[in-house]
């Protein structure tokens, strides 16, 4: 017998699909790039994004190594399935940054951990001069 989402479960799926949504267009991939990726439709990875179908955990952390992002990125926003979901969704659906940011975004990303911290205390300085 199939189950319905409870509200929580439903908020989460839309949390963590708009999350999806947002860390694929900072890395400048469409669904179609995404989508062939994983072996999956489009149309799959478009009801991934809109929260229509829960992703399993396998294909989230499969979504997390292609992104080159943590699994736990998918959750900023989901502090509690309980909580009022208004506040979450809105963090999770931040604007898209700018081709320029989105640049420096996947640049940043492509430098090792240890190294990271070093080239952003170095574009702060600069941004104080």
């Amino acid at each position: 017998t199939m189950r319905s989402k409870t509200d929580a479960t439903r908020n989460i799926d839309h949390i963590i699909g708009a999350q999806l949504r947002r860390l694929r267009k900072i890395r400048g991939y469409t669904q179609d790039d995404v989508a062939q990726a994983l072996g999956i439709s489009y149309q799959q990875l478009h009801k991934y994004e809109t929260g229509a179908n829960s992703i399993a955990a396998s294909r989230l952390y499969e979504l997390a190594m292609f992104l080159s992002v943590k699994p736990d990125d998918f959750f900023d926003g989901v502090d509690a399935a309980s909580e009022e979901i208004g506040v979450a969704e809105e963090q999770a659906a931040s604007p898209v940054p700018s081709k320029e940011e989105q640049q420096l975004l996947r640049f940043l990303s492509a430098i090792p951990n240890h190294k990271r911290d070093a080239v952003i205390g170095l574009i702060r300085t600069v941004g104080e001069e």
